[in-house]
Formats: C-alpha cells, structure tokens, sequence
C-alpha cells in the first residue's frame, strides 16, 4: 500500500484545514461579540439623548475605551472573516473573487484603523 499522497490530495488536506481554521477563527472572534455588543448596545441605551461631552466623556474613560477598542477589532476581523466565506461561496471566477476578497479585506481594514484611531483620539492616549 502506497503512503504517498497524490498533490490532488494534498490540495484537499490544505483546504479542509485552511476551512477548519477560518471556522475557529470565526467562532473564536463571536465569543468576546457575544458580551461586548451586549454591553455596547445597553451602555449606548443609557446615553441617548446625552450630548457629545457625555459621550466623549463617558469614551475617555481607560476601560470603555479599552473594551470598545476590543470590541471593534473582533467586531471587525469577525465581519472580514463572514464577508470572506460569502464571496468564496458566491462568486465563481477566481480572478473576480480574488479582486473582491483584496477590496473588502482592504474596506475591513480600513474601517477598523479609523473606529480604533477614533476611539484613542476621544481617549487622548
């Protein structure tokens, strides 16, 4: 019996562990999501209505400044990691998805760096 493996095969093996990373990945990054947003939804319940220094404010503070900066960075890597399986899913060509997987890797990016840099600006760090 030969042990070898054909490179088809181990094609197939790098996939199914490239897609059984990308799933862990994906529950990993929901855990925190999971109390983060729960808190982020309510602390944001309780200041509607305040005005832009009460939220800068309550912003500036060294914990909520440090769990929104964590929230953000799942929240975010969480969405790159969903926009991912969709585009490898939905569209057939290789060179389309590739384009659309640099662009939205790029959007994802992007918008983090500017709700993180935003929030230490608001904290002053």
């Amino acid at each position: 019996m030969n042990s070898a493996h054909s490179p088809q095969q181990a094609r197939l093996s790098e996939a199914e562990h490239a897609g059984s990373r990308h799933w862990w990945l994906q529950r990993v990054f929901s855990l925190p999501l999971i109390p983060l947003t729960l808190w982020f939804v309510f602390a944001i319940r309780d200041h509607i209505g305040a005005g832009h220094q009460a939220v800068a404010a309550w912003i500036a503070q060294p914990v909520v400044a440090a769990a929104l900066i964590v929230y953000l960075a799942c929240l975010f890597f969480h969405a790159h990691l969903g926009v991912q399986v969709i585009v490898e899913d939905y569209i057939p060509s290789r060179r389309a998805r590739a384009k659309t997987l640099l662009a939205m890797k790029a959007v994802h990016i992007v918008a983090a760096t500017v709700a993180i840099v935003s929030v230490l600006r608001i904290a002053a760090w």
